[in-house]
C-alpha cells in the first residue's frame, strides 16, 4: 500500500492496515506525506505498537502526478489510497492510472467523482479498479443507502443523516475549539455551497444551511444538523434513479457551541488559504491550525465520542408508502487512540483495500461503493471493524 497522508484519517487507516486486530495486515505500507516529522511519526507510532507490516516513509507533494506515478512504483503499491486534503485527489488519481496500481480516496465533490468516472475506460484498459469516496461519508453510508434500497419495491426518497456526540470535558484541558476532523475541511463545508439531488439534476444550498432537529438513537440522541456538500448526494442519486429515487439530500450535526465557534472563525475569513501580507506571508488557514496544534500539544487526552450514519429511504413495499432506515454507528478506540470519525472512515476504507487486493470486486474501472459493493458481504466485514451495523423496516406509514 501507498498511503497518502499522515493525518488523523490517514493514521487511523494505517492502523487498521497495519494491526491484525482488524483484520490481515498489509504485506508492506509506505507512508507519504510532504510533512517529513509527520509521515515519520506515524511509522515510529505504528513500529511502536508493534505493527504486523513492513513499515516505510517518503516525503511525497501528493499535488504532483509524477512524483506520485514514481513513488507507487518504487513502493510496488498494488493499491494507493489518498487520505490527505481532497485538492490532491486528482493528481494521485492520475499518478495511480501512470503507475498501473488501483487506487482509493476519502471522497472530494461532484465535480470531482464526475471526473474521475471519466476515466473509467482508462482504468480498465490496464486492468485495474479505481474507488473514489470509499470512507465513512461517502463511501460506508453510500453502501447503507443501497441497502436499505433493497428493501423497497422503489424509492423515492434518500435523507442521509451523521450525528456526533462528544463525551470529552474540553474546558477542563483549556481546549477551546474542539477539531473532531479535519480543520480545512471543517471550514470548507462552512464556506461551500452544499448540493441536494433532486429529480435528476443538483440543487445548490448554503453551507451549513437547512437547520434541523433530528432524533437519533442513544447515545447520540437529539442533535442539529446541516447541510454539507458530499459528493454521495449526486452519485447515490444517480445509481438508484433506475428504483425511482427522486431526491437525496446529506445533513451533518453540529453542536451549536462548537457551529457557532466555526461559524465565527468562517466568517471572519480563516477557511481562507490565500496568503497575508503580516511583516511575511502568511495565510489564515494556515495561522489557524499552527494555533490549534499549539493549543492541543502536550494534552493528556483521549477520543472519547460516538458518530452515527442514519439513512432513512423512503419509498414502496408491497404497493403501501413505506419507509427502511439503515443505521451505522461507530465508538472512539482506546487502544490505539482513535476517535469515532477515524473509526468511521477507516474501518471502510482498509476493507475496500483488502477487496481490492483480493479480487474481490468483479469488474475493473472506476467503481462506485453503492454499485459495486454488496451490502450484506461489505456490511458485514465492516462490523466485524468496531462499526455496530442494523437495518430497520420496511415500515409502512
Amino acid at each position: 500500500m501507498l498511503l497518502i497522508g499522515a493525518g488523523r484519517m490517514a493514521s487511523a487507516i494505517a492502523a487498521y492496515l497495519s494491526d491484525p486486530r482488524f483484520g490481515r495486515p498489509a504485506d508492506a505500507i509506505t507512508v507519504a506525506d510532504v510533512r517529513r516529522d509527520a509521515a515519520s511519526s506515524l511509522v515510529e507510532r505504528l513500529e511502536g505498537r508493534g505493527a504486523s507490516s513492513s513499515l516505510s516513509w517518503i516525503v511525497l507533494d501528493a499535488s504532483d502526478r509524477d512524483a506520485v506515478a514514481e513513488a507507487a512504483a518504487a513502493a510496488g503499491a498494488d493499491v494507493v489510497i489518498d487520505a490527505a486534503l481532497f485538492d490532491t485527489i486528482p493528481a494521485s488519481t492520475l499518478g495511480a492510472l501512470d503507475a498501473g496500481a488501483n487506487y482509493l480516496d476519502l471522497g472530494s465533490d461532484r465535480e470531482t467523482l464526475q471526473w474521475q468516472i471519466s476515466l473509467s475506460r482508462d482504468f480498465a484498459e490496464r486492468g485495474t479498479v479505481a474507488v473514489p469516496g470509499m470512507g465513512g461519508s461517502p463511501g460506508l453510508i453510500n453502501v447503507l443507502a443501497r441497502a436499505a434500497a433493497d428493501r423497497l419495491d422503489s424509492v423515492s426518497e434518500m435523507r442521509m443523516r451523521e450525528g456526533w456526540r462528544d463525551f470529552v470535558d474540553y474546558d477542563s484541558l483549556g481546549v477551546p475549539l474542539p477539531v473532531p476532523y479535519s480543520l480545512e475541511t471543517i471550514l470548507d463545508e462552512f464556506e461551500s455551497e452544499a448540493e441536494v439531488f433532486s429529480d435528476g439534476d443538483v440543487v445548490k444550498v448554503p453551507g451549513m444551511s437547512g437547520r434541523e432537529v433530528c432524533e437519533m438513537p442513544d447515545p447520540v440522541g437529539r442533535v442539529e444538523c446541516y447541510y454539507v456538500d458530499h459528493q454521495e448526494v449526486w452519485s447515490v442519486g444517480v445509481s438508484l434513479s433506475d428504483r425511482g429515487l427522486r431526491r437525496v439530500d446529506y445533513k451533518l450535526s453540529f453542536p451549536r457551541e462548537l457551529y457557532e465557534k466555526y461559524r465565527l472563525l468562517s466568517d471572519l475569513g480563516y477557511g481562507s488559504a490565500e496568503p497575508l501580507d503580516l511583516d511575511g506571508q502568511i495565510s489564515p488557514l494556515r495561522l489557524l491550525g499552527v494555533l490549534v496544534r499549539e493549543n492541543l500539544s502536550g494534552k493528556n487526552w483521549r477520543p472519547d465520542d460516538v458518530d452515527l450514519m442514519m439513512v432513512r429511504a423512503i419509498g414502496k413495499s408491497a404497493g403501501r408508502d413505506s419507509r427502511v432506515d439503515a443505521f451505522a454507528e461507530a465508538r472512539s478506540l482506546e487502544d490505539p487512540p482513535i476517535s469515532s470519525h477515524a473509526v468511521m472512515v477507516a474501518a471502510p476504507a482498509s476493507t475496500a483495500a483488502r477487496w481490492i487486493v483480493d479480487g474481490r470486486l468483479d469488474a475493473r474501472g472506476v467503481l462506485l461503493p453503492e454499485v459495486f459493493f454488496d451490502p450484506g458481504e461489505f456490511l458485514g466485514e465492516v462490523s466485524s471493524l468496531g462499526i455496530r451495523v442494523w437495518v430497520d423496516g420496511p415500515t409502512s406509514f
